[in-house]
């Protein structure tokens, strides 16, 4: 049997995927599609007024529900870091969800997330009572259960809740998808599913294909290849996912050609630039690494749209990641000192715990110990001060270029 005490993060490769990119619909409108527009671009406000007006609009559909969920989901993660730890640095997306603490919301915005979540299950209910075969209120129905089951592992880490929330949503979807082979869209869970179930142990791949599920990781990514190709409303969906996985599969190469078409798309998202810049440095391209750091550092000065919301902090300890990673110590602990010195308190964590890696690397003991004492002091709980009690406990090493 497999170790329960990894149960959460085999969980998660089943839950996460399919949730976290769940929610727009076929037929969007073009109100709805707006606030999309606004939502890729990390501008959440603007994306929730919008949708607020598609409910207006459509009050007795579910589609606009859901978006409005969605979006006070993301709205937490990205206030939260969460977006950053995977979709920019390439932390993997499963473990760096599963190692954040619960994701927090307020109370206003936990009660609108849940009231939204009711209204979308009442009305797609509505919907499949007058006509069971109804395919797209089965996917609307599918999304809610998968954002559900996306605030129970976030939010509540209530695991096995998360996971008979994604089963519903799988067989809805699988449904939906039944009843209109055509719609390319609709096969985007099927391919997260695929890509999900290849990457659990063998033991639970086991279990699954007892239970008529199997896995094939390539057959996922192909899936999800066509629905980024062809599909008309989850084409971005499959992209921003692609672009993380093309990563977790090491292949940097077609990770930033998906980069580089989101970003033209969402030119005022800066976490995509941030996610380019990590990838160069994957792809060891240290030139088109720093011209990027530059290009990111320059568009903040300018004041340009979406950029003015990065802080300087970020900008400094991106600059000193590429910089330790491609041997240039000295320049790296320079800027990781002044992201450190800045008040952006997460990044001070993170660039604290670098400067512990870089005084080790450095050879330097003393300095090493005295930054992981400041995480561990600031922040005992947080997944960046268990890291750095192990390196208190034991010198971190890596080569000059990971």
């Amino acid at each position: 049997m497999p170790n329960a005490s990894h149960f959460p993060v085999r969980l998660a490769w089943i839950v996460l995927l399919p949730a976290l990119l769940a929610a727009p619909a076929h037929g969007m409108s073009a109100l709805a599609r707006q606030g999309f527009q606004h939502f890729y671009n990390l501008e959440y406000e603007q994306a929730i007024t919008a949708f607020q007006q598609e409910i207006a609009s459509q009050p007795a559909q579910p589609d606009g529900y859901n978006y409005m969920a969605q979006a006070i989901l993301y709205r937490a993660m990205y206030r939260s870091g969460y977006l950053e730890n995977t979709l920019a640095t390439g932390d993997d997306v499963v473990m760096s969800l599963i190692h954040q603490p619960n994701l927090v919301l307020s109370r206003e915005d936990d009660g609108a997330f849940h009231q939204s979540i009711a209204a979308a299950m009442q009305r797609a209910g509505a919907l499949l009572s007058r006509n069971p075969n109804d395919a797209a209120a089965l996917y609307s129905l599918g999304v809610a259960h998968s954002l559900k089951a996306s605030y129970d592992f976030l939010v509540r880490k209530a695991w096995l809740a998360s996971l008979r929330e994604s089963s519903a949503a799988r067989r809805l979807h699988a449904r939906a998808a039944e009843l209109n082979p055509s719609n390319v869209d609709a096969q985007l869970m099927h391919g997260i599913q695929q890509y999900a179930l290849a990457s659990l142990p063998a033991a639970l791949r086991m279990i699954g294909a007892v239970a008529g599920l199997r896995g094939d990781r390539e057959a996922g990514l192909r899936t999800l290849e066509r629905v980024a190709a062809e599909g008309s409303t989850c084409s971005v969906e499959a992209r921003m996912l692609l672009f993380t996985l093309y990563r977790h599969e090491k292949r940097p190469w077609s990770a930033m050609s998906m980069v580089h078409g989101l970003r033209r798309d969402f030119p005022r998202n800066y976490v995509l630039h941030l996610g380019e810049i990590y990838t160069l440095a994957e792809m060891n391209d240290e030139h088109g690494a720093f011209a990027s750091v530059r290009t990111l550092d320059q568009l903040h000065r300018d004041g340009a749209p979406g950029y003015v919301a990065l802080h300087p902090a970020k900008i400094e300890y991106t600059r000193g990641m590429i910089q330790r990673r491609f041997g240039h110590l000295d320049q790296a602990l320079e800027s990781m000192n002044r992201a450190a010195t800045q008040q952006d308190p997460a990044t001070q964590l993170l660039a604290y715990e670098q400067l512990g890696m870089i005084h080790d690397l450095k050879g330097d003991r003393h300095h090493a110990v005295e930054a992981y004492r400041k995480v561990v002091d600031s922040a005992p709980n947080s997944r960046v001060a268990k890291e750095s009690q192990r390196y208190l406990a034991r010198p971190f090493q890596a080569a000059s270029v990971d």
